[in-house]
């Protein structure tokens, strides 16, 4: 039976969200709100917001890995780093 990657997705844009909720399912991943196992984050362009989402996310999620999403955002780097991330997690 194939384990699937709870996925936190933390994106602002709902449409760049659905897009990449669509990627993460044909990775054979679901996203979910609680008890991810990893944890994708578009973060934010100020370096001082940027470090305070990562101490947010790090207190919510001890121990759960936080990635942020490669950009430009295209299907080839998304994927590339969500296999990259998988291999590790799983």
């Amino acid at each position: 039976m194939a384990v699937t990657t709870r996925v936190l997705l933390v994106e602002a844009d709902p449409a760049l969200a659905e897009l990449l909720d669509e990627w993460l399912a044909g990775a054979g991943c679901t996203t979910v709100e609680e008890r991810p196992d990893l944890v994708l984050v578009d973060l934010p362009f100020l370096r001082e917001r940027r470090q305070e989402l990562l101490r947010q996310l790090a207190d919510a999620h001890p121990g759960v890995p936080v990635v942020a999403m490669p950009k430009p955002l295209t299907r080839d780097a998304f994927m590339a780093a969500l296999r990259r991330t998988l291999d590790e997690v799983q």
